[in-house]
């Protein structure tokens, strides 16, 4: 006979009571309970927007607490060079609004490379978690590195006359400010143009011909030092780079490089040839190239030899004189004269060796009679010369002369007569040579040659 208080193994299987987490079922009743969910270990990322700091300045640091799910509750704590960070206002923040993340900003009093941690300390929810370290090098004031970078609109090879755009890029954390000086070569493209948000652009209207070396010069700012970048690019040959090298030659004796760049812009932007011809007229240079052949033809000396002459004769050209005068004059000149080789102090050969210089032939008789009596009856030798260089003859011969400088052969009996007449009507020296260069013959031949 069962007793009482004591339960058989029928019964105990069908009274079960379950006790969980200190919570009695009721008995008789079975149920399947899961245990309470253990607290689960979060991810903590420390970023900053402030990875060079000068000495004296504060890093700014944001500390995320990720969870994947339950926003979290608590505190974080930075470290600096594995110590907690002081005072603690600065160093511990509570997170609060519902959100999962805390800045700070601390203030780097040691120059050199620096290490912050930020640790969850967790919560009832949540595991204490550690960040990985992040780098923050301190300078002192304008010692920090940028980096300097420059990016053409067209790339590194363009044809010549061609507007290109140049974007320097500064890099750096914090974004650096100050100013960029372009250059190209020796020469300065713009100077002092200010950054805006680390980058500034320039329009470079046109580059010479070659292999073109861009820098960019930063400034430096109160955080980074100066410092600078390059690009080179290549600008490549067209129709008209051809003919402004000829023309260089022809008219000054020289090359310029920056000045084709220039002129191959404006031919570009549809300057006829032979105005851009006659501005190279109206440069002290080609005054100078036009004085020096002077010397050499009339005087068959060099230019150099006597730089105060020459810069008399050049002078007086930028005045309005021709060189159709400054020749009269040199030929009737004393040292002409007395030279063995032009005058040797006699009316006649002083007359013969004039035609020579000025007409490029020998005196017919009737012409050196009149001119030996002209001088013999105390005429002046520069009203002579003068008279050499106003006829129809001088006219041809300066035709046939600027023919022949600007390589374009022996005028034909209709193009001579014409230009003689239009130096006779009061064209000058140098608007016969822009006409003649900035002719479609003469183009055709700089692009043959």
């Amino acid at each position: 006979m069962a007793q009482h208080g004591r339960i058989s193994a029928r019964g105990r299987a069908a009274l079960l009571v379950l006790v969980t987490s200190g919570t009695v079922l009721g008995a008789g009743v079975a149920r399947s309970v899961a245990p309470a969910s253990a607290a689960s270990t979060p991810t903590v990322q420390l970023t900053t927007n402030t990875p060079n700091v000068v000495v004296g300045h504060a890093a700014n640091l944001t500390a995320r607490v990720i969870t994947g799910g339950a926003v979290p509750t608590g505190t974080v704590t930075f470290f600096l060079d594995g110590a907690a960070v002081t005072p603690a206002a600065t160093g511990t923040k509570t997170l609060t609004g519902a959100k999962n993340s805390v800045t700070t900003n601390v203030t780097m009093n040691v120059a050199g490379p620096h290490q912050f941690t930020a640790r969850y300390n967790g919560s009832p929810a949540f595991l204490a978690a550690t960040s990985g370290q992040l780098p923050v090098n301190v300078v002192q004031a304008g010692t920090g590195q940028a980096a300097v970078s420059i990016a053409s609109s067209l790339g590194t090879t363009i044809p010549s006359a061609t507007p290109v755009t140049l974007t320097a890029h500064v890099d750096g954390a914090p974004t650096p400010t100050g100013s960029v000086t372009f250059a190209n070569g020796g020469t300065t493209l713009a100077a002092n143009r200010a950054l805006t948000n680390g980058a500034v652009s320039i329009s470079a209207p046109s580059l010479p011909l070659g292999a073109n070396t861009i820098v960019a010069n930063f400034s430096g700012d109160p955080v980074y030092a100066p410092a600078s970048g390059t690009l080179t690019i290549t600008v490549t040959a067209q129709p008209n780079d051809r003919f402004l090298q000829h023309l260089y030659t022809d008219m000054i004796g020289a090359q310029d490089p920056g000045g084709e760049a220039y002129w191959a812009s404006q031919l570009a932007k549809g300057a006829a040839r032979p105005a851009v011809a006659y501005a190279f007229t109206q440069t002290q240079t080609y005054d100078d190239a036009v004085v020096a052949q002077l010397y050499t033809n009339i005087m068959q000396r060099p230019a150099a030899g006597d730089p105060n002459g020459a810069g008399f004769w050049a002078g007086q050209l930028r005045k309005g004189s021709t060189p159709e005068r400054v020749a009269a004059s040199m030929v009737a000149s004393d040292e002409r004269f007395a030279s063995p080789s032009f005058g040797n102090n006699t009316v006649d050969t002083f007359i013969a060796a004039t035609y020579r210089a000025l007409l490029g032939r020998d005196p017919e008789p009737q012409g050196a009679a009149y001119w030996h009596d002209f001088l013999f009856g105390g005429g002046p030798r520069w009203q002579m010369t003068l008279d050499f260089v106003s006829g129809i003859e001088w006219a041809q011969v300066t035709v046939r002369t600027m023919y022949t400088k600007f390589h374009l052969g022996t005028p034909d009996p209709g193009a001579l007569d014409y230009w003689a007449h239009q130096v006779l009507g009061g064209m000058r020296d140098d608007q016969l040579a822009a006409q003649l260069t900035g002719s479609q013959q003469y183009f055709d031949w700089t692009q043959a040659n």
